[in-house]
């Protein structure tokens, strides 16, 4: 894609985030469509292109219009704000010293 902006400027494609934000809201037009609807939803990394005002908007979308469980595999367990999203939280710690993962569950706030 390409186009022409004000003062004769050529853009070429779209950003990283408006990318996945496209996917995103394609994904779940499907998903509010679909005959045999799944108790749950996994996304896996979703918000890792997108802004916080975005990330914010897409989170709010997924959980108004579906209704439904939303499994978040997301690498940022650094960011306190992140969780401010969800009900519960489970992290999942390794250290490479042992054979085995850690799994940690955490109650948050209702949603």
């Amino acid at each position: 894609m390409s186009l022409k902006a004000r003062g004769g400027r050529v853009g070429k494609g779209v950003s990283g985030g408006e990318e996945s934000l496209s996917s995103l809201l394609f994904a779940l037009s499907l998903l509010q469509n679909l005959e045999n609807q799944a108790g749950f939803i996994v996304l896996d990394e979703f918000d890792s292109a997108l802004d916080e005002t975005r990330k914010a908007t897409v989170f709010k979308l997924y959980a108004n219009k579906l209704r439904r469980k939303l499994i978040i595999l997301s690498p940022k367990a650094h960011d306190n704000d992140y969780y401010n999203h969800f009900s519960k939280a489970f992290i999942i710690s390794h250290d490479p010293k042992e054979m085995k993962s850690k799994i940690r569950g955490v109650q948050l706030g209702e949603k």
